[in-house]
């Protein structure tokens, strides 16, 4: 219990915030995690792998994030960390399968995707060296207020706003 004992971190009344896949971090940034060996758990300093969990506390200004197995002891029930870690397996799957799509491209260059009946386009810009993104006339030409670069950060905005949060 690193944070617990040294930071003097209370150890009651935190609130779960859930939890969140660290590959996530890595596909946005579109960098490699094949050698990455996980986050550390901050109160047993264990490995946590891929699946974070974080707490927050009133009286303190930083989250906690923990290892499946500190989370339980402070929430003291592990069915809604094995829900939350099910449904974070489950969406990052979706996202390797939905990536993995070639899509049909057009004569005019834009790159059409049928995912579910969901038809989405990738366009190139007319205008700078950018993509953009097309389902159901919402149009997206920036992420986090950037352009949009190439085509595989185009699917990741594809997939993030109109087939998890739509």
């Amino acid at each position: 219990m690193r944070n617990w004992l040294t930071d003097k971190i209370p150890e009651e009344g935190y609130e779960y915030k859930g939890c969140s896949d660290i590959r996530n971090i890595f596909d946005e940034c579109m960098y490699d995690y094949s050698e990455f060996n996980g986050k550390i758990c901050d109160i047993c300093e264990t490995n946590i792998g891929f699946i974070s969990h974080r707490f927050f506390h009133p009286m303190h200004i930083l989250s906690v994030h923990s290892c499946h197995s500190c989370a339980q002891k402070i929430l003291g029930d592990s069915k809604i960390l094995i829900e939350n870690e099910k449904e974070q397996n489950r969406i990052y799957d979706l996202k390797v399968k939905f990536l993995k799509l070639d899509g049909q491209e057009k004569p005019n260059g834009n790159i059409v995707i049928n995912y579910e009946g969901k038809i989405i386009t990738i366009m190139k810009s007319k205008y700078s060296n950018g993509y953009g993104v097309v389902y159901n006339n919402n149009f997206i030409w920036k992420y986090s207020g950037k352009t949009i670069k190439n085509i595989e950060v185009a699917k990741l905005v594809a997939f993030k706003k109109f087939i998890i949060y739509e």
